[in-house]
């Protein structure tokens, strides 16, 4: 709550994670520009796409493996002249 009535008087307010106060960001030499929040979303996002693609690649892959046909029976092979 202190830093909501902080933004009130000083559009840069913050809060400074080694001392727990809050002040101005700029004063302090904190400074977050557009582009680095820009890429760590796109990041963040990226990741997450990648995450989904390979658990419906092993989805996919359970479920090939699960569909066997009857004739793919192990009793159906060729022993290849062991027997």
């Amino acid at each position: 709550m202190e830093i909501r009535s902080k933004h009130s008087t000083v559009s840069n307010a913050g809060l400074d994670v080694a001392t727990g106060d809050v002040g101005d960001m700029l004063e302090k030499g904190v400074v977050d520009p557009l582009r680095v929040k820009t890429q760590a979303i796109k990041s963040a996002s990226e990741a997450a796409k990648m995450v989904l693609r390979v658990d419906d690649m092993l989805r996919a892959r359970k479920q090939e493996m699960m569909d066997v046909k009857p004739e793919h029976n192990v009793h159906n092979y060729d022993m290849g002249g062991m027997m």
